[in-house]
């Protein structure tokens, strides 16, 4: 490398490449091509390796999302990205080790409203007769609380379901904007010596999520590598997510307490393994989840670092909105 790269507006075209005897470049090139040719899979070769550590950037592929360490991640532009290509979700250690943790599904859906549970909200027969129905009942999926959706021809969903928090059903208004989700995989299962990226969904189908969320839930399990967790989810596919009325667009996670004799069926437990879920929920502060609410039963009462504290959240840890600045 003839002089120190310029990171200003993500590369220069001026930046000069040394050429190997046998170039894989064979004219001056933008740094930016320099980067994804011949760099993004440097982890075997040495020189590469020390090319990276000199810190004069951070590396970022236009289809991935690298997760630091320290809390901090990578900014993807994904309207730059082809839908129906996988986003790539890479977990970097303290040690500048790169792991490349799984590739999720990216989509685009209409931006919902978080819910509402206003009885003058729910559709007429003429709209619901004229909707996209979604029977969660007929899936035959234990314990989702959701029994049927209607999407009408507005993109509103309209959703019925359990008993919660004094409602049984949920109306979330549809934007003219779109936004940007992924896939989650049903069992992320990935490790690397110490290293545990791993968890479960259980009772639940509200397996899609944000982007960035889902990027800073990995920080979280890499940070405490338990093999343990279990989520009830994010939102549906189309960006609502009944019961809850804020995870829409999948803007936030729950997961089951740790205890002793937790309930593998229902993830009940009577009391905390304290000291676990507090570096659990100190986990997802530092990876920017600026939402972190705890039940407030007795059980909690010790559970510090939380935003809120909420009686509809006895059975799980809710977190989400995360901080714009913690890129």
């Amino acid at each position: 490398m003839n002089q120190l790269l310029n990171t200003k507006n993500d590369y220069v075209s001026t930046t000069l490449i040394k050429e190997k005897a046998t170039p894989k470049i064979t004219k001056l090139d933008t740094t930016k091509l320099w980067l994804q040719t011949e760099c993004d899979d440097c982890k075997e070769n040495e020189k590469k390796k020390e090319f990276l550590k000199e810190n004069y950037f951070k590396l970022k592929t236009p289809d991935t999302i690298h997760i630091y360490s320290d809390g901090k991640m990578d900014k993807v532009n994904f309207k730059n990205l082809l839908f129906g290509k996988k986003l790539k979700y890479i977990y970097v250690d303290k040690d500048g080790n790169h792991h490349k943790v799984c590739e999720c599904e990216l989509y685009e859906t209409w931006k919902m409203g978080s819910g509402k549970s206003d009885s003058t909200l729910i559709p007429s027969a003429t709209e619901k007769a004229s909707a996209t129905v979604i029977d969660y009942v007929a899936m035959g999926v234990s314990g989702v609380d959701a029994h049927k959706t209607w999407v009408l021809t507005n993109n509103d969903v309209y959703t019925k379901g359990e008993l919660i928090a004094g409602y049984t059903h949920l109306y979330y208004k549809a934007s003219t904007e779109k936004v940007v989700m992924v896939t989650i995989p049903s069992n992320l299962n990935y490790r690397k010596n110490d290293l545990n990226i791993k968890f479960e969904f259980k009772r639940t189908l509200r397996k899609f999520s944000s982007p960035e969320i889902f990027a800073a839930f990995i920080g979280v399990l890499a940070e405490c590598s338990y093999v343990d967790v279990v989520s009830e989810g994010s939102s549906y596919r189309n960006g609502s997510s009944y019961p809850s009325k804020t995870h829409n667009n999948g803007f936030a996670i729950d997961t089951w307490y740790f205890g002793p004799n937790r309930n593998s069926t229902t993830g009940k437990v009577n009391s905390l393994d304290l000291t676990k879920q507090q570096d659990f929920m100190d986990a997802f502060k530092k990876f920017g989840f600026d939402d972190r609410i705890k039940g407030s039963d007795n059980k909690c009462s010790n559970l510090t670092n939380y935003t809120l504290k909420n009686g509809n959240h006895n059975g799980h840890l809710h977190c989400g909105k995360l901080n714009p600045n913690y890129k």
